[in-house]
Order: structure tokens, then sequence, then C-alpha cells
């Protein structure tokens, strides 16, 4: 599934440091994201004592889009607190998250339209509020 995911988004850098070296992937996320690369795949992340691998971290205009690739079949709503964890470390790291969702495969590949579960956009929250992030 993750080749698929990769041959989405052409140009983009995997992480494939083993996971258990969790200081190097994150430094190696950075220099990725630094690079100005379009995509990052396991892209990964450490804050609040929580470490995440996000499977794709687009480019967009002034932020990323995070996505959580699922094969078709098991896309779940129970997946919803994976997504909202990768969100809360990945932007404790300083990297801003404007959309986040889930991407399912088929063959045609990942983020095909008929596939796509569920996204989470950015808003402006009111007044005195954090960050928020509403499902469609």
């Amino acid at each position: 599934m993750g080749e698929l995911a990769r041959e989405r988004f052409p140009g983009g850098v995997l992480i494939d440091t083993p996971h258990w070296n969790r200081a190097e992937r994150v430094a190696r996320t950075q220099d990725a994201l630094a690079g100005g690369v379009p995509a990052v795949f396991e892209a990964s992340f450490l804050a609040d004592g929580v470490s995440v691998a996000v499977d794709v971290l687009e480019r967009m205009d002034g932020g990323r889009r995070l996505i959580e690739v699922k094969s078709a079949s098991s896309q779940k709503d129970e997946h919803l607190p994976d997504v909202a964890v990768q969100v809360h470390v990945a932007e404790a790291s300083g990297v801003p998250i404007h959309v986040a969702g889930f991407s399912g495969t088929s063959e045609a590949g990942p983020r095909c339209p008929e596939r796509q579960r569920r996204v989470a956009r950015r808003r402006q929250p009111p007044a005195g509020y954090g960050s928020s992030l509403r499902m469609d």
C-alpha cells in the first residue's frame, strides 16, 4: 500500500530509517521539510512524549496536508483518533496542518475521489479559542 501512495506523489521523500531510531527519523523529516519536497512519506514527529509516523505529509500553500492511507476495506471512524493524534504531534512540532484525513487505495491509486472517506479542514476558531478542525 505504501508504494501505491508514493506513486501518487512524485518527488516525495521516504523516511526509511528504522522506527526504533526516532531521533534520526525526526531529523530526516525536518531535513526533508526544510528542503521543500512536495511530500514526505512516513514523516516522523515527537512531541509531548508521543511519537508518530505520518503516511503522507503533502506540501500545500501555508501548511501541510496530512493523509492517513488505509486499504479501502478498513477505513472506519475508529481511525479518527489516530489522525487526531498525528495532527496534534505534528503541530506541536511546529508543522502547521491545514487538512487531515483518510485516503483509500484501489487499482487507481490513493486519493481516488470515490475512495475518499472523511477529511478534516482547518477553520477559523471563535475568538479566545485555540485552533480547531471540522469533519466534512
